[in-house]
């Protein structure tokens, strides 16, 4: 079986998983801040999940013919209670949703013999509804039919995006009858409805650019533009107020199975200095760091938030660089260097927040690898 695209996107969150079961335990202890996150958030609900099942019980990554299959798993918010929910052999369950009364799931269901596309998660395969508990699970639909559903506030109808036709259908959950039809205005996957159920989010291309995060009334079918450059799995607060997305890490990033945030977050430093003074915050709130942000800029603002997030790792036994991730070599960032300078990939660096082309890759993207696989920040550069 190939899957090693989506194996990558995985391995990080089964290690993360298991770290965060009995070898974490003295760790949280030794570190009051993480301690009194761990009891802040502990039994706060719970947490769907698609892990590699060959993979948790070995508590390591695997080769890919040795993974087995991606099942969906329950854990508590402090990694405690994780169990299997589906367990089903002969098939991939993935790209798990909660309804928004906890009651019910939705996921993706795959035959095993089949590649699990990383950017097509919400497509594949059949959309299965079940209780929270795995139990019960019905099929909704027919393979590829109800793509990236994301169910309403009071859970009565669905919005599906039909990317390859620009539009969004909304459907009567029970009777699966569309209801209303609006046009998707860029976004091509990772979608989700607000729970004023005015809106939708999602990633979207806007003016050629793609992974911008935009808002779309559902009423007025007028588009927002909320964030610019490779940001991605989004979802509302629950007033729905605004959003949380990631900060996506350019391809070449994760080649080695691990992207390092940090080396990224020093290299914009100069570029996203208000985002980074947002993120330090909470990062010293939690105690991973003690930098008085309001003295700092640039540079030297990044690599503390650096620290920060180093630290947080840290905390919790996960490879604070790349050379401590099993598997990794320096022919990674061989290919990752390649991959950065294909013609085919080239609006990804043009659009970060420090535009790079394949000409300044050596002289800047290597640093950042260099520096994500010692932790020496010092080798990065900075861009006039």
């Amino acid at each position: 079986m190939t899957t090693s695209r989506f194996a990558r996107g995985l391995a990080p969150w089964a290690l993360l998983a298991a770290a965060l079961i009995a070898p974490a335990t003295a760790t949280a202890a030794d570190d009051p801040a993480a301690e009194q996150l761990r009891k802040e958030v502990g039994k706060k609900g719970w947490i769907v999940m698609a892990l590699y099942a060959q993979e948790v019980e070995a508590k390591r990554r695997l080769p890919d013919d040795e993974a087995g299959q991606a099942d969906l798993y329950l854990m508590r918010p402090d990694g405690s209670e994780m169990r299997n929910i589906t367990n089903t052999p002969d098939r991939h369950e993935f790209f798990a949703r909660f309804s928004p009364d906890g009651k019910k799931i939705m996921y993706r269901r795959l035959r095993k013999s089949k590649e699990i596309e990383h950017d097509s998660v919400g497509t594949q395969g059949e959309l299965v509804v079940a209780n929270s508990d795995g139990s019960n699970p019905v099929a909704y639909g027919k393979n590829g039919e109800y793509p990236w559903a994301t169910w309403s506030p009071d859970i009565k109808q669905i919005a599906c995006l039909e990317h390859n036709e620009g539009t969004i259908r909304i459907y009567d959950f029970e009777t699966k009858k569309q209801v209303k039809q609006l046009p998707s205005q860029g976004i091509f996957q990772q979608m989700y409805w607000s729970p004023d159920g005015k809106y939708l989010c999602g990633p979207a291309e806007v003016k050629g650019v793609k992974w911008c995060i935009i808002s779309l009334d559902i009423e007025t079918q007028q588009a927002t533009v909320l964030t610019k450059y490779f940001n991605c799995t989004p979802n509302w607060l629950r007033d729905s107020s605004g959003i949380v997305y990631s900060c996506r890490n350019p391809e070449w990033g994760r080649k080695g199975g691990k992207g390092e945030p940090y080396g990224y977050t020093v290299f914009f430093a100069p570029a996203i200095e208000d985002r980074l003074r947002a993120v330090g915050a909470v990062y010293k709130k939690a105690g991973y760091m003690k930098a008085d942000l309001d003295r700092l800029g640039g540079r030297s603002l990044g690599e503390a938030v650096a620290e920060g997030m180093i630290a947080l790792a840290r905390s919790i036994g996960y490879p604070t660089t790349l050379a401590e991730v099993p598997g990794f070599t320096d022919a990674h960032i061989k290919r990752a260097l390649a991959a950065a300078k294909d013609p085919k990939l080239a609006s990804k660096p043009q659009n970060m927040p420090i535009p790079m082309t394949a000409e300044t890759v050596d002289r800047y993207m290597r640093p950042i690898l260099e520096a994500a696989r010692t932790g020496r920040f010092d080798l990065i550069r900075n861009m006039a």
